[in-house]
C-alpha cells in the first residue's frame, strides 16, 4: 500500500480484497444487494450462491470494480483480460517490493492474507472455514493448520498487538474475548443463520 507507483485505485482494490477474503471472480461477477455482495452458485467455487456482509467502503469499491468491468466490456474486450488485470497489477507490485515468487504470487494471496488473520483473531479454523465458503473444513485445515501460531506472531507483530489489545480490553470487561476480537466477519452469510 506504500507503494507511490500504484493508484488509489488499485490499493482499494487490494485493500476490498485482503479485507474480505474474496476470490478474484467472486468480486467480479458478484452483484450488490443492500450491503451484500451476492455471488450466484455459477461463480462460487462450491457452486453455492452466498452472500457476503460489506462495509460501506467496500460496497463503493466494488461499484468502482463493476463500472470499470462493465466499461472494459463495452469495448469490445474479454471478461478473462479484464479478470487477469488484477492477478497481473499484484504481481507487477510483488515483483516492485522484490517479493514475487513466480507460479505462487497471485491476487490469491490476499485471500490466504485474509484466512491467517482471521485465524490469529479467533484461533479457530472452522470459523475461518465459514469465512472462506470453504464446504469442508479439511480444505481449511490443510491450507492453515500447519502455521505456527508463535511465526504468525512474529511475522505480523503490529497485528498481533492490536489482538492482544482487544482480548485484555474483553477479560476487563468480562466478555467472551473470541467474539469480541472477531466481530461481524466481512463475509457473513446471512443464509447460514437458519
Amino acid at each position: 500500500m506504500a507503494l507511490d507507483s500504484l493508484s488509489d485505485w488499485w490499493k482499494d482494490v487490494f485493500k476490498l480484497y485482503y479485507s474480505t477474503g474474496l476470490r478474484r471472480s467472486e468480486t467480479i461477477h458478484g452483484y450488490l444487494d443492500d450491503e451484500f455482495l451476492v455471488v450466484p452458485a455459477e461463480y462460487s467455487k462450491s457452486k453455492v450462491e452466498f452472500e457476503v456482509y460489506l462495509l460501506p467502503w467496500q460496497i463503493d469499491i466494488i461499484k468502482k470494480i463493476h463500472v470499470a468491468r462493465d466499461e472494459h466490456l463495452a469495448k469490445g474486450s474479454k471478461m478473462v483480460t479484464f479478470k487477469n488485470k488484477f492477478t497481473k497489477k499484484f504481481q507487477d507490485c510483488c515483483r516492485e517490493l522484490g517479493i514475487y515468487i513466480p507460479y505462487k504470487t497471485t491476487l490469491h494471496c490476499l485471500r490466504h492474507t485474509f484466512a491467517l488473520m482471521k485465524f490469529l483473531e479467533c484461533g479457530n479454523l472452522d470459523w475461518v472455514a465459514t469465512l472462506l465458503h470453504h464446504d469442508d473444513t479439511k480444505v481449511t485445515k490443510k491450507h492453515y493448520a500447519s502455521f505456527s501460531i508463535r511465526r504468525l506472531k512474529k511475522d505480523f507483530p503490529t497485528y498481533w498487538k492490536k489482538i492482544q489489545e482487544v482480548q485484555k480490553m474483553a477479560q476487563k470487561c468480562d466478555v467472551a474475548t473470541q467474539f469480541v476480537a472477531t466481530p461481524m466477519p466481512m463475509n457473513y452469510n446471512s443464509r447460514q443463520r437458519d
